[in-house]
């Protein structure tokens, strides 16, 4: 049994792409502009208990504080999984335009 388990925790883990998003892009001035602002935030998920839950929602505000007196557009974001036996790994990647 306890060779079973050590078998079982030595699988590889799994990657899922689930989501891409785009918004509307209104640049306030010409495109070239801007400048490029990313962030990313994760959510790390045991047995089924999720750690953090405004990932998401952190990571849309660190756009914002990258760009903290002009406006963001065109923002884009990935949704993403890594799975493994107990424990995965939810990631959310975002990128924009800033234009200060």
């Amino acid at each position: 049994m306890i060779g079973l388990f050590g078998l079982l925790m030595q699988v590889g883990c799994m990657h899922s792409h689930h989501l891409t998003t785009m918004s509307d892009i209104h640049a306030p001035v010409d495109f070239s502009q801007g400048r490029l602002v990313e962030s990313e935030a994760n959510q790390v998920v045991v047995l089924g208990l999720a750690s953090d839950t405004n990932f998401v929602v952190d990571a849309y505000r660190d756009l914002g504080l990258q760009c903290p007196d002009g406006t963001v557009t065109g923002i884009q974001s990935r949704y993403s999984t890594a799975l493994n036996f107990v424990r995965w790994e939810h990631t959310v990647r975002m990128w924009g335009y800033c234009f200060d």
